[in-house]
């Protein structure tokens, strides 16, 4: 019986594969389990086998199992009035967002100079620097401290 390498590592990686699915393709609550279940049920039915390059037929998986939740997500019916859907949650109340704008308007307004642009850059960039983690923080602690 061949080892299923494929298999093994995306058990190996199950930490990551969470990060992935929510930091990446922005996957929340019961969708995360779910797609790591699915993950794994997948690579079970398909049977890959021994292979050279298990990362890339993990990746090629996770990536599939989150397009499809984002089809799906896309699909739900909207139910009653359009008025009702958007009280149904304060998220997307459109005065709620109006206020939370503004909420983020008044905070960058406290920000440093260098704080706004470690933030941009984090914004427009998979990746930041320490130095910018390290302003962000700061910039977070500080509007935490403003808060309370």
């Amino acid at each position: 019986m061949s080892v299923n390498t494929v298999l093994q590592f995306a058990i190996d990686n199950q930490e990551s594969t969470r990060r992935i699915f929510v930091g990446h393709f922005g996957l929340r609550g019961d969708d995360v389990d779910d797609a790591c279940q699915e993950l794994l049920l997948r690579i079970i039915r398909a049977k890959p086998g021994e292979s050279d390059y298990p990362k890339t037929y993990w990746w090629k998986v996770v990536r599939s199992v989150a397009m499809e939740y984002f089809a799906q997500r896309r699909r739900m019916p909207v139910t009653g009035s359009l008025e009702d859907d958007w009280m149904a949650g304060d998220r997307q109340d459109p005065a709620a967002a109006v206020e939370a704008w503004e909420e983020i308007a008044a905070a960058l307004a406290q920000a440093t100079e260098a704080e706004r642009e470690a933030l941009m850059r984090r914004l427009t960039r998979p990746r930041e620097t320490a130095s910018d983690r390290v302003r962000i923080h700061r910039f977070r602690r500080r509007l935490q401290a403003a808060m309370a």
